[in-house]
């Protein structure tokens, strides 16, 4: 997490980026170490003028102004576990002479923004449209661990819901789903899926606590599991791009609007020059990502615009109880982590949504463990998010009746950008560069929920997040900024997405899962 305060937020990430490498603040005179614990114990510096003090911290480090006392600062070290060696897992690299299939099967060349075997995927569609589905599945006939598309082809039944795009579409760069923490073939969830926490709940209190079983992410919210899944991604003249990845991430729709914190995994192959393989490598993380402030606008508003204008852009956001959970800091200085959500009026509404372009009615832009972020774009949400006089939000007025045919408002239509950049953070990698690479392998370094080193772990788990930054060529040395790789989407008309929505012209749409939350939302 960062806090900026500059009105060019480029150069601001840029001047920012030098000192993520020693993780060290100047203010003038005086030095002294902050160490990274559990416990987050902070020391009190007090300068008079003209004093100058170098704050050396050896984790990551969180800004925290305060804001009814603009002469106080808190620096925090977060949190770090103790040093026993961890114990390696297996790696996930695919073995060449054996690759999964799995799903709808390994693919490329179907287009930039698709992820998923087109020909495997049409022809689901036309068995669709044939009735070989029609029948609803039982829950016997489905696997909460696994990948799925809107139908169950063994069974010949539908689901509910669906995953997205999916994740065997790259199996033979990552290998198996669930393969690098440890349960190959798992598709859906991971051992760091969130639970319920009080909304005041601060980190401490959170990293206490695993969840009860049967009260999980998995258990509670199942269908919010959601891939997107990419391959031979573009790249510019400059190099250091993002190629090929495939993300995991839980987002319950419209309906999760009041829910800051969620989990995600990611898998990412990075190079330096992307029609040279050898200059390629890998990166994985995980754990819970924060979501920010929720924003809501008016269509012609541009979320990012608004979010980081000079004008009040406070007049867009909807408080919630839960916007501090964990001790997050001053919003208004936090440029890159929020929840936005478009007002779509009658007439757009019934205009149908459009699966083109750069923008769409849901941005989340989020920030997790390990620095990883992304911005995930929905182009067809099922409502829209209404403020409630008492403060409340209502997500649950959707666009259709649930008996309404060919409705085209159900979440199927989604895309992500890996940016602002994909970082190489020296915390995490600064003991395992050689050669100007990031050599961190899979199994040698872990990661808690929130993204603080945890070297005791001995298998992947709750706060025991593997980690990798494998093989990857650094753009600057350790220390001196933040190394990256930027990812050059697609965002134009000639890169068609996929709609996961295959049910059959002229029935209700088999995705109808949301109407069984109506009640609890």
């Amino acid at each position: 997490m960062k806090i900026l305060k500059y009105k060019n937020t480029r150069r601001a990430l840029a001047s920012f980026a030098l000192l993520l490498g020693l993780f060290v603040l100047s203010y003038k005179a005086n030095l002294f170490n902050v160490a990274a614990h559990t416990d987050m114990i902070l020391q009190q510096l007090v300068l008079g003028g003209s004093q100058e003090a170098e704050v050396v911290c050896d984790g990551p480090i969180h800004f925290a102004p305060d804001p009814d006392n603009p002469t106080h600062l808190k620096v925090t070290c977060m949190a770090d576990a103790p040093e026993p060696s961890p114990t390696p897992i297996p790696t996930a690299t695919p073995n060449p002479d054996v690759i999964a299939i799995g799903g709808l099967g390994i693919g490329s060349g179907d287009g930039l923004e698709v992820g998923i075997n087109l020909a495997a995927f049409n022809d689901l569609k036309t068995r669709a449209t044939n009735g070989e589905f029609s029948r609803e599945c039982s829950s016997a006939e489905h696997d909460p661990k696994k990948w799925h598309t809107l139908v169950n082809e063994e069974a010949g039944c539908h689901y509910d819901h669906h995953h997205g795009d999916d994740p065997n579409y790259v199996n033979d760069i990552f290998g198996e789903p669930g393969g690098w923490f440890g349960n190959s073939g798992q598709s859906i969830s991971y051992p760091w899926q969130t639970f319920v926490l009080p909304a005041d709940a601060t980190r401490q209190q959170a990293m206490a606590q695993s969840g009860t079983e049967g009260q999980k992410e998995n258990d509670l919210k199942h269908e919010g599991y959601f891939w997107v899944v990419r391959k031979d991604q573009p790249c510019d003249e400059k190099g250091y791009c993002v190629k090929d990845f495939r993300v995991q991430y839980h987002f319950h729709g419209t309906m999760d609007a009041a829910i800051k914190m969620h989990s995600m995994s990611a898998e990412i192959r990075a190079c330096k020059d992307v029609n040279d393989p050898s200059t390629c490598g890998i990166v994985r993380t995980g754990g819970w990502v924060d979501h920010g402030q929720l924003l809501v606008m008016p269509t012609d508003k541009q979320c990012w615009i608004e979010r980081n204008s000079n004008d009040d852009h406070t007049k867009y956001v909807v408080p919630l109880a839960n916007d501090h959970q964990f001790g997050i800091g001053n919003f208004q200085l936090l440029i890159d982590e929020f929840r936005c959500h478009k007002e779509l009026t009658a007439s757009e509404i019934s205009k149908g949504p459009k699966h083109t372009g750069g923008s769409a009615p849901n941005e989340w832009w989020i920030h997790g463990a390990s620095d990883f972020r992304f911005q995930l774009l929905v182009f067809d949400p099922m409502s829209n998010v209404i403020k409630n006089g008492d403060g409340t939000i209502n997500t649950n007025t959707y666009f259709c009746g649930m008996d309404q045919a060919n409705c085209p408002w159900n979440q199927s239509v989604a895309t992500m950008r890996i940016a602002y950049v994909l970082g190489v953070n020296s915390y995490f990698v600064q003991d395992y560069v050689k050669d100007g690479k990031a050599m961190l392998p899979l199994g040698k370094r872990y990661i808690t929920r929130f993204g603080g080193i945890n070297n005791s772990c001995t298998a992947p788990g709750l706060d025991c997040v593997p980690i990798e930054y494998n093989n990857l060529p650094l753009s600057v040395d350790p220390g001196k900024g933040l190394a990256g790789f930027s990812h050059k989407a697609c965002e134009n008309s000639s890169c068609p997405r996929v709609d996961h929505d295959i049910t059959p012209t002229g029935q209700p749409s088999w995705i109808s899962w949301f109407y069984r939350y109506a009640d609890h939302h």
